[in-house]
């Protein structure tokens, strides 16, 4: 919570009433500062009227902030606190190999939906460093830790090595048979390749992918593996596709398809 900030003002009334002498300042005592209209909230989650956001700006650090001046989203409280969690993982007494995954792979997937991707890469990284060699984390968080790092690499235009991961996490999900998360992980890493071979205009191994992606993710007639969500996204990108591609009746039995989900 950041220290009160007077308003301009309460700060030329308080010159105002100076006295000529300048005199010590004593810490604590009170201030009144007086606004036109009453506050409404002091929520920063629902306060967005003029005469509140000067209060709670005042009163309140957030998740996240505007670039001065501008409503472009910057990174504030939430980047500070995500690497205090990974420097507090790697310092622990007794070395937690699942808590400093965990740390970094959250870190570095708030870097990559800060599209900071090369930030994002080496904390990705290291996460996939340690759930390869950890013989007490699943393989499916190993391949979940180098499809991140595929994503990575991707973004920063990097194709061909991401896809690369992508491959190498399908691979080790063939040694993940039986974990809980595997099914669902594979038809996340499938969804990935194929939108990377769509982007390179490669339809028909991104199409190949995306069959084999729908068919876990949301089989015809069954309820979705996954979240909901994750099968709402992967409808629409196929569709997408299709869509370019001319293939609007095709495209439109996949919408048809999401609504079905989304009555469920």
């Amino acid at each position: 919570m950041r220290k009160l900030i007077l308003s301009s003002v309460a700060i030329v009334a308080l010159s105002v009433a100076a006295p000529a002498v300048a005199q010590q300042g004593q810490p604590g005592g009170e201030i009144v500062v007086t606004y036109k209209d009453d506050v409404a909230t002091l929520d920063p989650a629902i306060g967005y009227d003029w005469q509140n956001w000067s209060m709670i700006k005042s009163l309140f650090d957030g998740l996240m902030d505007y670039e001065p001046g501008t409503a472009t989203l910057r990174p504030d409280l939430a980047e500070s606190y995500l690497r205090k969690a990974v420097k507090a993982a790697d310092d622990l007494a007794k070395p937690d190999e699942a808590a400093q995954r965990n740390a970094l792979v959250r870190s570095g997937k708030f870097y990559l939906g800060q599209n900071r991707p090369a930030e994002a890469l080496p904390l990705l990284e290291r996460a996939a460093a340690i759930s390869e060699r950890n013989p007490g984390l699943q393989r499916t968080l190993h391949a979940i830790d180098l499809d991140n790092v595929g994503i990575a690499h991707s973004n920063q235009g990097r194709l061909a090595e991401g896809r690369a991961f992508g491959l190498r996490a399908l691979e080790v999900l063939d040694e993940a048979q039986g974990e809980p998360a595997a099914a669902a992980t594979r038809g996340v890493v499938l969804f990935n390749l194929a939108y990377g071979y769509m982007e390179e205009s490669r339809y028909a191994e991104a199409e190949a992918n995306y069959r084999r992606s729908l068919e876990i993710l949301a089989p015809g007639g069954s309820a979705p593996i996954a979240e909901s969500w994750r099968a709402r996204v992967l409808i629409d990108s196929y569709a997408g596709m299709l869509r370019k591609l001319g293939r609007t009746d095709e495209a439109a039995a996949l919408a048809r398809r999401k609504e079905q989900l989304n009555r469920r």
